[in-house]
């Protein structure tokens, strides 16, 4: 702050104009230099993760993300694991791994358990190293899966295509989460909770099951298969509805929902049902050939 005198002062008067300056160019710099201060020496380490799927019939993996980016993707050619994950982060990591047949697998940031300057120093250190801190993490198309997946704070894209799941459930945590969904031979149900970001879900032809979306601050993209049989139920919260011009509109209440359902979906093989329960943000629908 600068404080400049207008006029000379009146004799007996405090009356002073005050002149206020403020660069905010300088501001997200200085954010991180404070941050990089408060964080010290905190060290960002790589680390690996594997698990053998041999012996293993079927698996629950929980993968928590943290601060930074994510993927999450199948192995692209044959490997002898269930899950391999490369990790850059501070602090420490979880991994679990229960079970023989039926395996659960867990991996997540270690969190603390009281307030210390080592857990600050931390959490600091993965503020200012957004950037270059990353999980990746393969699986396999080889065992059955029911996966978890919360996003964290930043950027996730989860290519799923190929895996064998059995059910899935999505937080897409706060940033942007980019979900491509597989198409298995039995319908399963995925469940999304939109969190604070936006939500692009790719379903491919061949998709069925149900999938149950509560939105979060932000919007929610769904892009189809062009053909897809698709039944539609939305219940509208602070934002808009949009759907392709072949969405036929069954039903209608004043302040509440609508059901949309395309032509021939009662007659289809393989089907799929959208539940969407509104949130802050625009859910919109394409199909592939017009997105």
């Amino acid at each position: 702050m600068t404080e400049t005198p207008n006029t000379p002062p009146t004799p007996g008067s405090d009356e002073r104009q005050v002149e206020w300056s403020f660069d905010f160019s300088r501001l997200g710099e200085s954010f991180k230099r404070l941050l990089e201060s408060l964080a010290g020496e905190e060290e960002i380490k790589t680390s690996e993760y594997t698990l053998e799927k041999a012996g293993v019939s079927r698996a629950e993996v929980d993968i928590h993300f943290s601060v930074g980016s994510g993927t999450v993707r199948p192995f692209t050619g044959a490997s002898e694991y269930l899950v391999h994950a490369t990790l850059k982060h501070v602090g420490e990591i979880v991994f679990r791994a229960d079970g023989d047949a039926v395996k659960h697998i867990e991996l997540e940031q270690k969190m603390p358990e009281g307030i210390s300057a080592a857990p600050l120093r931390q959490g600091f250190r993965a503020l200012t190293n957004s950037r270059e801190l990353q999980w990746d993490v393969l699986l396999t198309p080889d065992v059955p899966l029911n996966l978890e997946i919360d996003g964290g704070v930043g950027p996730v894209t989860a290519d799923l295509t190929g895996l064998n799941l059995t059910a899935l459930s999505i937080d897409s945590g706060v940033g942007t989460m980019h979900l491509t969904l597989p198409a298995v031979d039995a319908p399963y149900t995925t469940h999304i909770d939109g969190g604070v970001g936006q939500v692009t879900i790719i379903i491919p032809d061949g998709a069925s099951g149900k999938i149950k979306i509560e939105g979060g601050v932000g919007s929610v993209d769904i892009v189809l298969a062009a053909g897809a049989a698709v039944q539609l139920s939305t219940e509208q919260g602070l934002g808009s509805v949009s759907v392709p011009a072949h969405f036929r509109l069954l039903k209608e209440e004043f302040m509440s929902g609508k059901l949309y359902q395309t032509e021939g979906y009662e007659l289809a093989d393989k089907k799929l049902v959208i539940l969407y329960e509104g949130g802050v943000g625009q859910l919109k629908v394409t199909a592939a050939a017009d997105a």
